[in-house]
């Protein structure tokens, strides 16, 4: 795979531009997804012809929906959590309520996620997404990839609705895991609010030793759902693979 963009540098700055530039693409992200898969998939058919039409979304938690934090909510037990939660069950939360029989084994498939709203002709709407995987647990099991969680390689997955489904858009959000993500958030976090300090230094050096493997995975990860689609008989031009690298 080519044409990847390396992770930007952590660069601080004292001056909330560059943050409010990350959020509105961040926040763009599902928007622009939604109407790649609203203007269809490819005119070619392939596929199992007689299986319903699907789109699927595979990857971490950014698109297995628990990064929508159960639509803007807090994940505290405090304040606007209160009342305003869909979990909240009159004495307590059932995460169950949003992310449905994932809650125990904690890949976390919200009923909000970016997927549910691809209403339109697509009959499938299918998410196999994990909270927490890298690259590795999207790779097919007999090319390196691992369970997670229970749940066979997501690659693996992927053939299995291949050969029942006739898929046309396959959505793909992986690699934070692989460089750490969640440890640098809080790492940043800590700096600047326990100690007033910043986390370029420290952190950048982080990312700068794991980010060439990271893309280089996250590009594996496109060949092996590829792999997978041509092994299920699918054209290359009846069906689109979305990468949503948010990392970039």
């Amino acid at each position: 795979m080519s044409g990847f963009r390396s992770i930007g540098t952590l660069r601080p700055t004292r001056t909330p531009r560059p943050t409010r530039r990350l959020l509105t693409a961040a926040l763009s992200l599902p928007l622009a997804f939604t109407a790649l898969l609203t203007t269809g998939a490819g005119s070619s058919a392939a596929g199992p012809a007689s299986g319903p039409t699907a789109i699927v979304s595979m990857g971490d938690s950014y698109i297995s929906g628990e990064a929508g934090r159960w639509r803007g909510n807090s994940l505290t037990d405090s304040g606007s959590r209160y009342g305003s939660d869909r979990a909240w069950t009159g004495s307590g939360y059932d995460p169950s309520l949003v992310y449905g029989p994932t809650a125990v084994n904690g890949c976390h498939r919200s009923d909000s996620a970016e997927v549910r709203s691809a209403t339109g002709t697509t009959q499938a709407l299918i998410n196999i997404a994990c909270s927490g995987a890298t690259t590795q647990n999207v790779f097919r099991a007999s090319s390196g990839g691992t369970s997670f969680k229970g749940e066979a390689p997501q690659a693996d997955q992927l053939a299995g609705i291949a050969a029942a489904n006739n898929v046309k858009v396959i959505a793909l959000s992986v690699g934070g895991n692989d460089l750490g993500f969640a440890n640098i958030i809080t790492a940043c976090a800590t700096d600047y609010m326990v100690w007033y300090s910043y986390c370029h230094d420290d952190q950048q050096a982080v990312v700068d030793a794991k980010i060439d493997t990271a893309m280089a995975n996250v590009g594996k990860s496109v060949d092996e759902i590829r792999a997978v689609m041509s092994a299920a008989g699918y054209a290359a031009s009846g069906y689109r693979i979305v990468l949503q690298s948010y990392r970039s």
